[in-house]
C-alpha cells in the first residue's frame, strides 16, 4: 500500500507469474494519477518493477485521470486503459509498458494514446479493452452524445497505436443502443473476431442488461 487513498480496479497475470495491478493513485498536489504496481507470486511487492515496484502515470493534462482496466499481451507489455482531463473534458486513453514497468516510446505518442471518440467538448470515459488476433487493442465505454445523454463508444488501435481506420469513421464509432442513457461498460473478442460491449440502458424507469455486437 501507499500513502494516501487508493483504489485497484483491474489485474493481469505475466507469463511469470508475477501479478500487475492497475487503479487510482493517491491526489498528489491536487491532481489524481494512477499506477500500477507489479508482486510476485508470493504477494511480496517486486521491486525490480518500475520504480521500487510500481510506475506512477500522469496522462492528457495530468489533471485527472481514472484507470479502469488492464491488457497483459503475449509478451508480457502491459496496457493501462483510463479515461484523462485534456483540458476541458476527458479521453480515452491507454499507456503501453514494457514488462518491466518502463513506458514503451514506440507506441502512440512517447508511450500514450489519447482518443477523443465524440468530439471536441464531450467526455469520453473507457471502462475495457481487449487485444484481437492481429494485435489491435479495442477500447470501449461511454461517450457524451452531445445532447445530455450517452452512448456506447468503442475504438480500434492499431499495435502501433495509430487509430484503425478500417473501423467504425476512423477507427471510433459511437453506439446508441435504445435510450438516452447507454452505458458501454465491458468488451470481450470471440474466436470470429467479432467485438462484444455489453453494459446498461435506461428504458425510461429503470436501467437493463444491453449488449451489442459488432
Amino acid at each position: 500500500t501507499k500513502s494516501g487513498n487508493n483504489a485497484a480496479d483491474s489485474l493481469g497475470i505475466q507469463s511469470s507469474g508475477k501479478i500487475i495491478v492497475v487503479g487510482d493513485d493517491a491526489i498528489e498536489g491536487g491532481n489524481a494519477k494512477f499506477s500500477v504496481m507489479r508482486l510476485n507470486p508470493d504477494g511480496s511487492v517486486d521491486s525490480t518493477f518500475g520504480s521500487s515496484g510500481s510506475t506512477v502515470l500522469a496522462v492528457g493534462d495530468g489533471s485527472s485521470g481514472d484507470a479502469f482496466s488492464l491488457v497483459v499481451d503475449s509478451s508480457d507489455r502491459i496496457w493501462v486503459v483510463s479515461s484523462s482531463a485534456t483540458g476541458g473534458d476527458f479521453d480515452f486513453s491507454i499507456v503501453r509498458l514494457q514488462p518491466d514497468g518502463a513506458i514503451d516510446p514506440s507506441f502512440g505518442d512517447a508511450g500514450v494514446k489519447l482518443v477523443d471518440v465524440g468530439g471536441s467538448g464531450t467526455d469520453d470515459f473507457a471502462y475495457a479493452a481487449s487485444l484481437d488476433s492481429l494485435g489491435r487493442v479495442v477500447l470501449a465505454g461511454t461517450s457524451d452524445d452531445g445532447s445530455g445523454g450517452f452512448d456506447f463508444s468503442v475504438c480500434r488501435l492499431l499495435e502501433s497505436g495509430a487509430l484503425d481506420t478500417t473501423f467504425g469513421t476512423g477507427g471510433k464509432a459511437l453506439l446508441p443502443v435504445a435510450g438516452d442513457l447507454d452505458y458501454g461498460l465491458a468488451l470481450a473478442i470471440d474466436v470470429a473476431g467479432n467485438i462484444l460491449v455489453s453494459g446498461s440502458t435506461f428504458n425510461g424507469s429503470s436501467f437493463d442488461f444491453s449488449i451489442i455486437r459488432l
